[in-house]
């Protein structure tokens, strides 16, 4: 068997405390622009904060004060050449994800510098995001794949509550048991309604409708684990998705997406 390298973290000291400090005015609020109001940043984004500036620290291997423009540029060639970094996978970084870590690179640096607006070393950064096609299914091919058998009750509750919800995945896996709750219209139809709250969410708290989504909330909700306990969260993380490799794979957002795609691909090819 081959054994997975290592991600070693050489860091200093100093490093260490600021990303500490920093990621604690995170979940403050406290790294918010003059004048605006104090906005906690959820769990999910601070996380993704610290995955990026572990490795932003292992790339530049310098104080983060003592990072020149000259460190920037390069950075940023690096990142374009996808040199910078590379997925286990050997695949390279999506254009999304590298807009993603000039944009922590940004705030960061913000922070480090006390200072409303970017410093010098970061101003100059291009976060125009490239154009890129996407597709985006409609109501009928979503309706001819939860009218297939051969998707698990999980799953077609996975791709109708997204679909019904226009939720982010982060703020839809990070949801509760008790953030749904039943209702019935004054027609006799019945509806849920799911509440995001803010600490999920990487724009704020809202409440939603479920037009779509009773039937399957019925079927999965009288299937789940820990329905007696309202504090659970909605896909248990020790739950395991079986993709297309043949592997069994906790549920993690980039798990929950290939399987969508693999439903949406058995359905629809």
């Amino acid at each position: 068997h081959q054994q997975k390298k290592k991600y070693k973290i050489k860091i200093s000291d100093y490093n260490k405390k600021s990303i500490s400090e920093f990621l604690r005015s995170c979940r403050l609020g406290s790294t918010h622009i003059k004048g605006k109001p104090n906005r906690a940043i959820s769990k999910p984004r601070c996380a993704k904060y610290l995955q990026h500036l572990i490795r932003l620290n292992n790339y530049f291997k310098k104080d983060w004060d003592k990072i020149t423009k000259a460190d920037t540029e390069q950075f940023i060639l690096d990142l374009q050449n996808n040199v910078f970094f590379t997925k286990q996978n050997g695949n390279s970084l999506t254009e999304q994800t590298k807009l993603s870590y000039k944009i922590s690179l940004i705030k960061f640096m913000k922070w480090v510098y006390n200072t409303d607006t970017p410093p010098a070393i970061v101003n100059w950064f291009d976060l125009r995001a490239k154009d890129k096609a996407m597709y985006v299914p409609s109501y009928k091919e979503i309706d001819k794949v939860l009218g297939s058998n051969n998707i698990s009750i999980r799953d077609k509750f996975i791709i109708r509550v997204l679909s019904d919800s226009g939720a982010r995945l982060d703020e839809f896996m990070n949801s509760r048991i008790k953030d749904y709750e039943r209702y019935t219209a004054q027609d006799g139809k019945d509806y849920y309604k799911l509440t995001i709250h803010d600490e999920n969410s990487k724009t704020f708290g809202r409440t939603v409708t479920l037009k779509y989504s009773t039937e399957v909330m019925d079927q999965y909700l009288g299937l789940h684990p820990f329905k007696q306990n309202p504090d659970a969260l909605i896909l248990p993380p020790h739950d395991y998705l079986h993709t297309r490799n043949g592997e069994d794979k906790t549920l993690k957002p980039r798990t929950v997406c290939e399987v969508v795609k693999l439903n949406f691909k058995r359905v629809l090819n």
